[in-house]
């Protein structure tokens, strides 16, 4: 039964439909031509497309020489079908090497010859010995019904010969591909499979002289299908799937973008990275899987190898990868998407850091070796002076110099208890920006500092901080507001102290307070020696 005697104009709404719906599929190709095997399927919907446009023409015409001539449209349309399937599955299978360069020309013998019989009139009744128009009295322009000649009857069987043959083109694809990735011709394979049926089931009404353009509806089914198929399952790779088991045995993680930077393919590695499934992850952009790629930079006019490290956090433990960035070049030498290879480096980054950390304990063990070789240094070059020493100003002068040179100071001075007197000391004081290093010796004074007095009852053992007003001498005017005691006493007797306030932005450290401790106690035994040879 004719499509128009259902509602009225359901073949006008038909074409309509179909004729948006592949051309807007051919659109969206199109952005994606890049990718092997989409320029074809482009130019498949839009021949489908052209013919429901053809379609609808001839529905709307009321003048049999009008529908004649649309009609001839379609045949020429319809002649091109066929071979813009064949060269779609070969170039996305890669398959051209079962035909030879040579026969693939031959293919366009069929469509020459019908464009050449519909637009002369070298046979008139190659396609149509009779036609005209059937309204079956209803107001609508009426349908043609034409009486076919042989050569339409020549096309029709080479259409359905050459659609079965695209099947099995496929179909050995098919059988060649890896059992993984068959499941990607399956929507392929029913795709071209379905309009071969249709055209079987339409042929008994070609033959009654009524035609239901099954056969129309029936290729734009198939188109949906191919342009779901590269939106969803992703048939057309930038890769062909025959490289993909290769992929598969790499140990490094492999991701695969388009030209939108949007994942399209990864391999066994890159699935093992994610806990979300991958069908979830294809088509979305690889930012959304790796927020650290958000910087880079990925231009289809220009683009230079890339390599940068990121870190993931994989079971509460980060992990590192080094990622290699390299342009995918289509045969026309343009760019169509991006490769990443992520390569696992925690082990030897873990690695590094514990070298780097070794070589940091060598370099500290190293350097605290040579201060500690300084020290040493000074402590003996002193201990010399001291031993060599028969006089106080010449055991204070080096020893005073020495203590300076290791902690830069403001002021420094001695209290020196007094061996009648003990609750009484003379006060010494050291200019160390002096260039003749004089000494300056005070009288006898009561012992009102509360580090002496420390001193006295035993209270003093170490190096103290003590308040700055002990010292009633001006100090600087910047100086910190605290200064550094020394005790001084040998195994028999109290000596006194040693003061000092460290010059404005300098912090005692524990070494240097420890070095001018050990001086103190040589510099206490001298003292103690040139008294008893002064007595």
């Amino acid at each position: 039964m004719p499509f128009y005697t259902w509602p009225n104009y359901l073949n006008i709404c038909l074409a309509v439909f179909i004729f948006f719906l592949t051309l807007g599929i051919s659109f969206y190709v199109w952005r994606h031509r890049s990718i092997p095997g989409a320029k074809h399927l482009a130019g498949l919907a839009l021949s489908v497309s052209l013919w429901s446009l053809a379609y609808f023409l001839e529905s709307i015409s009321f003048q049999i020489d009008y529908k004649i001539f649309w009609e001839n449209i379609q045949y020429i349309i319809i002649a091109l079908i066929p071979l813009q399937y064949l060269y779609f599955i070969l170039t996305y299978t890669q398959s051209f090497k079962l035909f030879h360069h040579y026969l693939l020309p031959l293919f366009f013998i069929e469509p020459l010859i019908n464009l050449v019989l519909l637009g002369t009139n070298l046979w008139p009744t190659a396609f149509r010995l009779n036609a005209f128009i059937q309204t079956n009295g209803l107001p609508f322009p009426g349908y043609l019904v034409s009486q076919y000649g042989h050569w339409f009857w020549f096309s029709m069987i080479y259409l359905n010969v050459f659609l079965l043959a695209d099947f099995v083109v496929l179909l050995i694809a098919y059988l060649r591909a890896p059992h993984w990735a068959r499941d990607r011709y399956w929507y392929l394979l029913f795709a071209i499979l379905i309009p071969w049926i249709f055209s079987m089931v339409d042929l008994p009404d070609w033959l009654s002289l009524q035609q239901d353009y099954l056969f129309l509806a029936a290729i734009a089914a198939s188109i949906l299908i191919i342009g779901w198929s590269l939106l969803r399952t992703r048939i057309l790779d930038i890769m062909p799937i025959a490289r993909d088991t290769v992929l598969d045995q790499i140990n490094d993680a492999i991701f695969i973008v388009d030209s939108e930077k949007r994942l399209v393919e990864m391999n066994q590695s890159a699935r093992k990275m994610n806990s979300v499934r991958p069908d979830l992850l294809i088509g979305k952009p690889i930012e959304h899987l790796f927020p650290q790629l958000s910087s880079l930079e990925l231009s289809i006019d220009h683009f230079s190898p890339k390599e940068l490290e990121i870190s993931l956090n994989d079971r509460r433990q980060p992990t590192y990868y080094d990622v290699k960035v390299s342009s995918l070049l289509d045969p026309e030498k343009q760019i169509s998407g991006w490769l990443l290879i992520f390569h696992n480096v925690t082990s030897r980054k873990h690695e590094a850091d514990k070298l780097r950390a070794a070589e940091a304990r060598a370099e500290a063990s190293l350097h605290e070796a040579q201060k500690q070789t300084a020290a040493l240094n000074t402590i003996h070059n002193s201990t010399e002076s001291l031993n060599q020493a028969g006089t106080l100003r010449a055991a204070l002068i080096p020893t005073l110099t020495t203590i300076f040179e290791i902690l830069p100071s403001s002021n420094i001075w001695l209290c020196l208890l007094n061996e009648t007197r003990p609750d009484y000391h003379r006060e010494i004081n050291f200019n160390p920006n002096d260039p003749d290093h004089s000494l300056q010796f005070s009288d006898l004074l009561p012992n009102h500092s509360s580090s002496l007095r420390d001193l006295l009852d035993g209270t003093l053992q170490n190096p103290q901080e003590y308040p700055l007003t002990d010292k009633s001498t001006p100090v600087a005017k910047n100086a910190k507001p605290s200064t550094v005691v020394f005790p001084l006493r040998t195994r028999n007797s109290l000596i006194g102290i040693l003061s000092l306030v460290p010059a404005q932005g300098v912090v005692p450290s524990d070494e240097s307070i420890h070095l001018i401790d050990t001086l103190c106690t040589s510099l206490s035994a001298t003292i103690d020696r040139v008294h008893l040879l002064r007595t």
